[in-house]
């Protein structure tokens, strides 16, 4: 867990709670409830509101939650980076006539459209009856995997 703290501005308890907040997807009460457990139900859920109306607790949050972003986006860039590296060997492997590069390769391809979204603009940029195909051939591939789970629940 990324933990940034100007020991100056909050408590030990506070950055717990700030620690757990960033940690625990964002649950005021649970991460109230943690930083301070002797705390009562009824305390913790009135003070765990004060607590994130606090501007020095949202600055606490803001800058952990920054440097995550910082660090999914350097992660990002490396995975980018690394699979760049691989598409490139991947196609000259491929050109040269190696038959299991080119699987990889689609692979490779398929991630990073996965990683980068790109996968996903193809849907948005198909005309209506192309995504009327695409719906149709989904309920029809729905059809089928019911109808095999069917089978294997009679053959069971």
């Amino acid at each position: 867990m990324i933990s940034v703290k100007n020991k100056s501005t909050i408590s030990d308890k506070q950055q717990a709670f700030v620690n757990i907040y960033c940690s625990n997807g964002h649950n005021a009460f649970k991460a109230y409830k943690a930083a301070y457990p002797d705390s009562s139900e009824r305390a913790s859920q009135s003070n765990s509101t004060r607590l994130m109306e606090n501007d020095k607790i949202r600055d606490a949050i803001f800058k952990i939650e920054a440097k995550i972003v910082e660090k999914q986006e350097y992660d990002l860039k490396q995975a980018m980076f690394e699979i760049n590296n691989l598409i490139s060997g991947l196609t000259k492997q491929a050109d040269a006539g190696n038959i299991s590069a080119k699987s990889l390769l689609l692979q490779a391809i398929k991630e990073k459209n996965d990683i980068t979204g790109l996968h996903k603009q193809i849907f948005i940029d198909k005309t209506p009856q192309q995504r009327e195909l695409d719906e149709s051939q989904k309920a029809l591939a729905d059809e089928f995997i019911a109808f095999k789970q069917r089978q294997r629940l009679k053959g069971a």
